[in-house]
């Protein structure tokens, strides 16, 4: 008879996957703080602390959109961890935002400007935000459509943020109003 391991009962909790987007979220806005206050080159540092931080943030927002998006594959009664193995959500390739969105069953509430977000966000996941390159030369190159718009961009995260929670049973979040 198999008994659930306490790796089981974490992996598998939607409880755990939401806090932990939470951390990640809260982690990434020290991150923007940092750039918003300490962001302009000069002779003395022309990059700036809030310069280097930006690629970690968005990595951090990334990484934070997908343990949602896992908190409703979990919430649908799917499963992360089985006879203390992780399985991985099928047909979404590395970290692909917008392909995770689509397995979980989401990607049709999030607007073309939301979905281009996910693609870049994904970017910074597996390259970007971790390494001075993606693995390879194709993955490296970011089309016109895609580049980065700054400010307006970040709101498209907020966007991304309150859809997805309108998408969970059960917002823990509202347990912890501070987080």
């Amino acid at each position: 008879m198999h008994q659930t391991t306490e790796f089981e009962k974490l992996g598998n909790s939607i409880d755990s996957w939401q806090l932990h987007a939470e951390f990640l979220i809260s982690s990434a806005r020290v991150l923007k703080k940092e750039r918003i206050t300490n962001s302009s080159p000069s002779q003395e540092d022309p990059f700036p602390v809030g310069m280097r931080v930006t690629a970690v943030e968005l990595m951090l927002y990334g990484y934070a959109i997908e343990a949602l998006f896992k908190t409703i594959w979990l919430d649908k009664g799917n499963l992360f961890v089985k006879d203390g193995k992780f399985l991985n959500l099928p047909k979404t390739g590395d970290h692909q935002l917008d392909h995770i969105a689509y397995t979980v069953g989401i990607i049709s509430i999030f607007s073309k400007d939301e979905k281009r977000v996910l693609r870049i966000l994904s970017k910074f996941i597996t390259g970007f935000g971790r390494y001075p390159i993606q693995k390879s030369v194709n993955q490296t190159e970011m089309h016109k459509s895609e580049e980065w718009q700054g400010d307006s961009d970040y709101t498209v995260i907020d966007q991304i943020f309150s859809k997805i929670r309108a998408n969970l049973k059960n917002d823990i979040m509202a347990n912890y109003p501070n987080l």
